[in-house]
């Protein structure tokens, strides 16, 4: 069998149920995967390894919960400011540019944060 040495950001379960307790699970001695219905008529797979099942995760509130080093900078957006070269204040925004040539959109109102202050050009 393939090296299964990998890592997937997951949500303990415990009698088929999420505890709300996130954190990357190794695949190592994974036994098998199947069909979890965390919600009614809802799939995803659950992974069963030798010390723990889990599913992946899904929601915003779990990334916060496993980033917290990652500020939130819109409703639906987690930012790691170490990767941002400048924050561009424009007619149409406020946009964080990264050092890698990617950008994204920030709420207006995160403008008088200290980081973003010191990002500003």
């Amino acid at each position: 069998m393939d090296n299964l040495d990998h890592y997937v950001i997951g949500s303990t379960v415990v009698n088929d149920k999420e505890i709300g307790e996130y954190g990357l699970k190794n695949l190592k001695g994974l036994c098998y995967i199947n069909m979890y219905s965390p919600k009614r008529n809802y799939l995803v797979p659950q992974y069963h390894t030798n010390q723990y099942s889990f599913s992946d995760v899904r929601t915003f509130e779990a990334c916060k919960q496993l980033f917290p080093n990652l500020i939130q900078l819109d409703s639906g957006l987690l930012v790691n400011m170490s990767e941002v070269e400048h924050v561009e204040e424009t007619r149409f925004g406020l946009y964080a540019h990264f050092y890698s040539g990617l950008k994204t959109e920030i709420a207006k109102n995160k403008k008088d944060l200290d980081i973003i202050k010191r990002l500003m050009k």
